[in-house]
């Protein structure tokens, strides 16, 4: 048995024209860019549809994968295309009149910023980064110095 090379592990990379031609795809079918699940067997549907998509894409030429990893190439366009775009705000949000040294997004990305929703690359908002302290509790928590006295 001959040893691997690094060339026969490495994995194919998708070309440019499969991942617009996937952005394509996920435009056409509702819910599948987003992985929820709308109805019962919705997840089955989900599959069956992941594997038709795979297979177009497969046909193009370029890489050829199975179902499950062209999900994980959706799953981290999404993340790199999500960073991205924080980058591009935390750079506008800066203070000094610098100009932004990131390039602007391609069309492709805007696109995918639209499949995911701005509520996916900016987060949800609901969760605190610490919750905030009872006034009385600080109070009671200073006086007993370091009992907690529950009011």
């Amino acid at each position: 048995m001959a040893p691997k090379t690094a060339s026969s592990t490495k994995r194919s990379r998708s070309t440019a024209e499969q991942i617009r031609m996937m952005v394509d795809l996920l435009e056409e079918v509702p819910g599948l860019a987003s992985g929820r699940f709308q109805r019962m067997h919705s997840k089955l549907e989900q599959h069956k549809q992941w594997n038709k998509l795979a297979g177009k894409l497969n046909a193009v030429g370029g890489a050829s994968k199975s179902a499950e990893q062209w999900l994980t190439v959706w799953r981290d366009l999404k993340n790199r295309t999500s960073n991205r775009v924080k980058d591009i705000n935390n750079q506008r949000a800066q203070t000094g009149n610098r100009p932004i040294s990131v390039a602007p997004l391609t069309d492709t990305e805007k696109r995918i910023v639209e499949l995911i929703g701005d509520r996916y690359v900016e987060g949800a908002g609901i969760c605190r980064d610490s919750v905030p302290m009872d006034e009385e509790m600080h109070l009671v928590m200073e006086e007993d110095e370091g009992e907690v006295e529950y009011l």
